[in-house]
């Protein structure tokens, strides 16, 4: 969203490969939290074309062209993409995990 170029994966402080205890990551979680919301104050232009550069899954370069709103929108939207992966990991391991909808999770709800 800042334009910013992204280091390359190997310099990334959390990987798949290495995990890290869960408090380092509660932590550093919080720090992205805060980080994240001043870069989307900062966006003055949500239209503009914005490129960067990434590797591929098998690590060729890519260059991806996005808008600040379409970074928003994957960033609103993929937490959605792993909740669905967990919840059904879980399902197969014959964990019921009840409901799980955004409404039921996040809105108050009382007898009518």
């Amino acid at each position: 969203m800042l334009g910013r170029e992204a280091p390359p994966d190997e310099q990334w402080p959390f990987r798949v490969e290495s995990p890290p205890p869960l408090a380092a990551l509660e932590s550093a979680w919080s720090d992205q939290a805060a980080a994240t919301r001043e870069a989307i104050r900062q966006v003055r232009d949500w239209t503009a074309p914005q490129e960067y550069r990434d590797t591929d899954d098998d690590g060729r370069p890519v260059v991806i062209a996005a808008t600040a709103a379409g970074q928003f929108v994957q960033l609103f939207q993929h937490e959605v993409h792993h909740r669905a992966q967990a919840i059904n990991m879980l399902r197969h391991l014959g964990i019921g995990v009840g409901d799980l909808d955004f409404n039921t999770l996040m809105f108050e709800r009382r007898p009518g």
